[in-house]
């Protein structure tokens, strides 16, 4: 069975905080499966990042495939909502 990761379960993992463990745990119980990621996720998450190559590492240990849309370019669109959040600030 092919499984959907929330970003919010990602962010614990990465983050290691209070919902770490019962993220993990998650992850853990439906080792068995295919986890998967879409654009969206991958952005929400990748915002985190200075450097998406290391979310990528994290992503590829974890065993989380990621379905790439080919028109989107997720550097431009982390550059542009980082530029976008320091301007309103």
């Amino acid at each position: 069975m092919i499984l959907t990761i929330d970003s919010n379960v990602l962010l614990s993992i990465f983050s290691a905080d209070s919902l770490h463990q019962n993220a993990a745990a998650l992850l853990q119980k439906y080792k068995d499966h295919d986890y998967v990621i879409n654009d969206i996720i991958y952005l929400e998450i990748g915002v985190f990042f200075d450097d998406l190559s290391v979310l990528d590492s994290h992503l590829t240990l974890l065993e989380i495939d990621r379905l790439k849309n080919t028109e989107i370019d997720p550097i431009r669109i982390i550059f542009a909502w980082k530029k976008y959040l320091k301007q309103k600030r």
